[in-house]
Formats: C-alpha cells, sequence, structure tokens
C-alpha cells in the first residue's frame, strides 16, 4: 500500500499547485494530465481522496522544472468558426 501525504504536506501542496495554476493559467484537469496522468488529481487532492505521496512528490517535479515565465497555451476549439472581426470587409 502507498503512503498517504499528511494534511499538513496535502494543504502545503495544494497550495502551490493551485498557485501555479493562477501563474501559469493552466487547468486542473491538463495539470493533473501533465502531472501524474489522471485529470483528476487536483480534484481528488482538493476534497483529501486517494491521492498518494508519490503522485504529489511526481507533481512536485513537474513544477520545479516549469520555467517561471511560462503560460499555458490557450485551447482553441476547432470546431468553432473563427471570430467576426470589426471593421473588416469581406
Amino acid at each position: 500500500m502507498e503512503t498517504p501525504p499528511t494534511p499538513r504536506l496535502r494543504a502545503i501542496a495544494l497550495e502551490r499547485f493551485e498557485r501555479f495554476l493562477v501563474r501559469t493559467g493552466m487547468s486542473a484537469s491538463a495539470f493533473g494530465l501533465a502531472t501524474v496522468n489522471d485529470h483528476k488529481f487536483l480534484l481528488r487532492l482538493r476534497r483529501g481522496r486517494n491521492v498518494t505521496l508519490r503522485l504529489i512528490e511526481q507533481a512536485e517535479a513537474f513544477v520545479a522544472e516549469i520555467p517561471a515565465d511560462f503560460r499555458a497555451p490557450e485551447v482553441v476549439d476547432s470546431s468553432l468558426p473563427p471570430p467576426h472581426e470589426e471593421g473588416l470587409s469581406g
């Protein structure tokens, strides 16, 4: 059985991950997929469920490797038509 994190460690990690999301503009699900291949990772961490110390360490390593000026790319839904731009004649 894998080691669960202490409540204090869980809180510290969650705060760091939340700050990372704000700084980078990355969504919680994208963060989970990028760090531990689980889009619900942060949801589980927020709710105090089924997150191991190993997963937190994996996510911490990811955050440590990302440059301070990194910004997550905007996701564009290619199935939607391009936005209408005012002032352009067509």
